[in-house]
């Protein structure tokens, strides 16, 4: 190979990379201005409130009913 076809194939290269590394800045930015993942975080941390709720209320529900058997 010549100096000339490597050169080429160099700058195709990092021109590839550079677009790549366009492409991912794009979508990280899209991706936080919609404010996604703090949406999810609120989300979860709700989940994680109603699993202790349930639990809570299965404990309580354990407690308070008397097993009677004949």
């Amino acid at each position: 190979m010549n100096i000339e076809a490597l050169s080429t194939m160099l700058v195709i290269g990092l021109l590839g990379a550079v677009s790549i590394l366009i492409l991912i800045l794009v979508i990280r930015y899209a991706v936080d201005s919609s404010n996604t993942s703090k949406k999810v975080a609120r989300l979860s941390d709700e989940v994680k409130m109603l699993r202790s709720e349930l639990r809570e209320a299965k404990k309580s529900m354990k407690t308070n009913i008397i097993d009677e058997r004949v």
